[in-house]
């Protein structure tokens, strides 16, 4: 068999989606799937046989409808596939190469935030290596640990660090034009503290106030959306805290907020530190009963008619 131009087959994505990514025709693709005599439908059954499998083994007090409602499927196929007790075998003569597959694709749930970064580079950044932009990149927290540093890093402190690859956010504004970005990450700090309590460091982790929390998020969302392209990848972190004795839903806001702006939500992982995994009754960052847990969602830049 002659050397296929063919370098970046996936079984997870469409005909269509797989030539764009090699720069190729459908044609070209439906011939290598023949010469391979690989199994498409199987391969999609084993893709959604995990993704089913992960969510509920996440989420084990859902039933199918909510399952379904998650995952973008029919209740009836989400029963079938819980009702499976081993993956779904390819046809005779046939192949599947799902098993081959970035089994990181399968990831909803992590103890590992660069597992949950390269689960989102792979799936909805997959042509990239790196990110593009952070813009809360502060000591690189997120690429100690086999990720590549994005190729522009920005930091409101940068001034406070001695780190030539990290600039100050103030120069963000006027080093770049409006829709200049694929993809963009963030990560504020989702906290309130008083200002009494702060040591020196703490401004990268706190706010003074809840009023202040929000008007950032929505200043850091709104900058993101007015330098991103159209259909471009907004990465944001964010979580859930316990403000003055009660849970404040931080994550419903960013959302709200999210989607007034102009982004739509396209995916959506959950990070759960390790250091969380047994809680601390002393710290009253829980004892509302917040989950000890942060999400990353996965936000795409509409274009607005």
């Amino acid at each position: 068999m002659k050397t296929s131009r063919i370098t970046q087959y996936d079984p997870t994505l469409s005909v269509e989606e797989n030539a764009a990514n090699n720069n190729v025709t459908a044609a070209a693709i439906r011939s290598y799937i023949r010469a391979r005599g690989i199994d498409r439908a199987t391969d999609r059954q084993r893709y959604l046989y995990n993704k089913v499998k992960e969510y509920a083994r996440e989420h084990q007090k859902e039933k199918a409808p909510q399952i379904a409602d998650a995952l973008g499927l029919t209740p009836n196929t989400v029963r079938r596939y819980l009702k499976m007790t081993e993956e779904p075998q390819p046809k005779e003569k046939k192949t599947t190469t799902i098993n081959q597959a970035d089994k990181l694709k399968f990831i909803s749930v992590s103890e590992s935030q660069t597992d949950i970064l390269k689960t989102i580079l792979s799936i909805h950044l997959p042509m990239r290596e790196n990110f593009q932009c952070d813009l809360t990149a502060w000591k690189l927290g997120f690429y100690k640990s086999g990720l590549k540093t994005p190729t522009h890093c920005y930091d409101k402190y940068a001034s406070m660090l001695n780190n030539s690859e990290v600039k100050d956010l103030a120069d963000f504004e006027n080093d770049w034009h409006d829709g200049t970005f694929e993809n963009i990450v963030i990560d504020l700090p989702c906290s309130v503290e008083a200002p009494s309590t702060k040591s020196r460091f703490d401004v990268s982790t706190h706010f003074s106030t809840l009023s202040e929390l929000l008007q950032e998020h929505e200043k850091m969302l709104r900058l993101a959306y007015r330098k991103m392209q159209t259909d471009g990848i907004l990465i944001y972190k964010t979580m859930d805290f316990t403000y003055q004795n009660a849970p404040y839903w931080l994550s419903d806001e960013v959302l709200r907020m999210a989607k007034e702006i102009g982004f739509e939500l396209a995916d959506k992982y959950i990070y759960i530190a390790p250091k969380h995994s047994k809680i601390d009754p002393r710290r009253t960052r829980f004892t509302a009963s917040v989950a000890a847990h942060a999400y990353f969602f996965v936000f795409k830049k509409q274009h607005r008619h």
